[in-house]
């Protein structure tokens, strides 16, 4: 699935395709260890797209980068982030 994130302040940047792969496997349950292994990188690289996932997503943290994924998912929608209260 093809996840587009816009971005306030990175200029609408969206994942890359790596980084969709890493979400999509986080998002099924994956460790960080196997994840690493099935695309054949280290869990430390693993880490660093998770971080950038999460910068891109505006996601606190790998949590709710999952959740935010799995509604552009379910919903079949473009992911933006959310607009400040």
């Amino acid at each position: 699935m093809n996840v587009q994130v816009e971005l306030s302040e990175e200029k609408s940047r969206p994942l890359s395709t790596r980084e969709q792969d890493v979400l999509s496997l986080l998002a099924s349950g994956c460790l960080y260890r196997e994840i690493g292994v099935q695309l054949e990188i280290g869990e430390e690289t693993v880490r660093t797209h998770v971080k950038r996932i999460c910068k891109k997503m505006q996601a606190r943290n790998r949590l709710e980068a999952v959740a935010k994924y799995c509604q552009v998912v379910n919903q079949g929608r473009q992911l933006t982030p959310d607009k400040p209260s």
